[in-house]
């Protein structure tokens, strides 16, 4: 998973790309434009060639950037710092060519008149895209201390005032940008980490939780630590599934299981449920983690109704063979949290509500139901209609569990 470091280096070399693009069209466009201005403003072939000149190498400069950062961009790596700084003062210097170049083609007074120093504002905004401040202030200051310089050299060292008011304006401009790309890249770096959040807790949880339930755990910012909560969970057994695997070629069993797990991983994530682990044959759904809900067992319970009617739905539409489940709910206090390495880490609920929640599931074959409850879950639940199987002798436990049956 590339880290926030990679994502903005990324994001960097894609928005010099934008920027270059830009200023390449823009003396693409002048180059087919302004030449024909020099020639019927006055007549000047030798202006109109000088003017295409400039523009043309400054066209094709930018699109050599746009090549060497689409290689960098390959490469996954930077352009070197000084590069960097070299062409904002080599961007400034193309600049400063084309406003000679003007002058040269329309007069020095005219060009003076036209303003056409403003040019250099361009290359200011557009160094926002640099997402670098310290790139945003050199483009400044190189077009401030260029366009003195220019404007003096044109007006014949008569103009210091309006040079120098114009290279403050300039050096301004250029300190604005900057504060404005400090801004954007603090709104990217945020983006960004707040997308490496995301990936985090997708990378716990797998698949088996629902997007709504992944942004919420990064909104709280959320730490995946052990503690002990009450939980809600769900066994699910698909029966007969050996004898069905057995007869059938692989890949039509993974087609099988596909077909009937996808929506019941949908109807979990509905009911506020995450599907903790599939057991080839089945799975363990837990309610009330990792985020808390106070109707965890009313949620699970409904969850289980409607993948049953699912099932029987599918079924009746041919779109499965014949299937029967089995579920089993209780719910209790336990221990959640991730467990693993720093390399792979899994959330999990551990606890005795866990295994009985296993063993609730098992007494389906035994009374030839699909849904029992352990009475924890029917009181919490607040559901009518639950038939009490009274209290039942459970596998692997001393005392007898009181049962219900749901369906």
């Amino acid at each position: 998973m590339p880290d926030s470091t990679t994502e903005l280096l990324r994001e960097t070399l894609t928005s010099e790309r934008r920027r270059v693009t830009a200023l390449a069209l823009i003396f693409g466009a002048g180059a087919i434009g302004l030449p024909w201005l020099a020639l019927i403003g006055r007549g000047d072939w030798l202006a109109a060639e000088v003017t295409f000149g400039a523009l043309a190498l400054g066209c094709g400069y930018q699109l050599y950037l746009r090549s060497a950062l689409a290689r960098l961009a390959k490469a996954g790596r930077a352009a070197p710092d000084v590069a960097r700084y070299f062409n904002a003062v080599a961007e400034t210097a193309s600049a400063s060519a084309l406003v000679f170049a003007m002058a040269h083609a329309f007069g020095a007074q005219s060009a003076i008149a036209a303003r056409m120093g403003l040019v250099y504002f361009v290359f200011i905004i557009l160094a926002a895209l640099r997402l670098s401040a310290s790139l945003c202030l050199c483009t400044g200051l190189s077009a401030a201390l260029q366009a003195f310089g220019l404007r003096l050299l044109l007006s014949g060292g008569s103009a210091l005032g309006p040079a120098a008011l114009e290279g403050l304006l300039l050096a301004g401009g250029g300190m604005l940008t900057a504060v404005v790309t400090v801004e954007i890249r603090r709104r990217v770096e945020a983006s960004f980490a707040l997308v490496q959040e995301r990936n985090h807790v997708l990378s716990i949880f797998g698949q088996h939780v629902s997007p709504a339930v992944a942004d919420h755990l990064v909104a709280l910012g959320t730490e995946l630590g052990g503690e002990l909560r009450f939980v809600c969970v769900m066994f699910l057994d698909i029966r007969n599934f050996t004898a069905f695997s057995e007869k059938r070629p692989p890949e039509q069993v993974v087609g099988y299981l596909n077909a009937l797990f996808e929506p019941m991983v949908e109807t979990v994530n509905r009911h506020q449920g995450i599907i903790n682990k599939f057991l080839g044959d089945g799975f363990m759904a837990v309610f009330g983690a990792p985020i808390a809900d106070a109707r965890e067992c009313d949620h699970a319970v409904a969850a289980a109704l409607q993948i049953l009617a699912e099932v029987a739905a599918q079924v009746q539409a041919g779109a499965i063979p014949a299937t029967r489940v089995g579920i089993g709910i209780h719910a209790g206090q336990a221990l959640t949290g991730t467990v693993g390495s720093a390399s792979r880490k899994e959330y999990t609920v551990i606890g005795d509500v866990v295994n009985l929640a296993s063993r609730i599931e098992a007494l389906n074959k035994e009374h030839d139901t699909q849904l029992l409850v352990s009475a924890p879950v029917a009181a919490r639940s607040g559901r009518k209609g639950m038939t009490p199987l009274g209290a039942m002798g459970v596998r692997g436990r001393t005392e007898p569990v009181d049962i219900f049956k749901v369906a």
